[in-house]
């Protein structure tokens, strides 16, 4: 298997880049600059007692959002389960699922987080549609679009 690579835009972007384990995927939004769309959103506890703001990465191939495991500790939410998940690379990984709350812009609602063993901060799309959102792969934002029943 190939090495991951980095795939993180230079600045604005803070702090090291962080390992693809979407090497092979096609999904991660390119923004006109040839990075991709990274938004900032808040996970909170479902009691809304603690919160966190995070930058993620939109990925539309992504069903679910992922955050760190030390988020997931310091904000006490709660384990459901586990499940095996199939990556954009090929490879099939175990990880640990949690429910908060996932706010965009404003917007809040009660989802299903993800854990990656690296730590990865990625927004999937199922987040940004329950909160209608869609991303505009040609400037990098997120746009409203109308939310389906």
């Amino acid at each position: 298997m190939p090495a991951p690579r980095d795939f993180l835009p230079p600045p604005p972007w803070e702090g090291p880049p962080i390992p693809s384990i979407f090497s092979k995927s096609n999904s991660l939004i390119r923004n006109p600059h040839g990075g991709y769309t990274i938004l900032p959103f808040m996970v909170k506890s479902i009691d809304r007692d603690k919160a966190k703001t995070l930058m993620g990465i939109a990925d539309t191939g992504s069903f679910y959002t992922s955050i760190p495991p030390m988020v997931v500790t310091e904000l006490g939410l709660t384990y459901i389960g586990t499940e095996r998940f199939h990556l954009g690379d090929g490879r099939i990984v175990e990880s640990k699922m949690f429910v908060g709350i996932i706010e965009i812009e404003g917007k809040e609602i009660g989802t299903t987080f993800i854990t990656m063993a690296n730590g990865k901060i990625v927004i999937g799309v199922t987040d940004l549609e329950k909160l209608g959102f869609k991303v505009n792969p040609s400037m990098g934002t997120l746009e409203p679009t109308p939310i389906f029943g």
